[in-house]
């Protein structure tokens, strides 16, 4: 019984610990496309140039 309980803490903890990483990670994803967009636009604007 009391090993079903610390089993299922742990389960919740990890769930919790999921969420959040998944949370930043979409943060950080956005930030990095929007980190190589603007770095596409440079290049397609240095090309037009050039």
């Amino acid at each position: 019984m009391r090993k079903n309980m610390a089993i299922r803490a742990a389960n919740k903890l990890n769930n919790i610990l999921m969420i959040y990483v998944k949370r930043n990670v979409t943060k950080g994803m956005s930030t990095n496309e929007q980190a190589s967009n603007r770095a596409r636009s440079a290049r397609s604007s240095t090309w037009t140039f050039g």
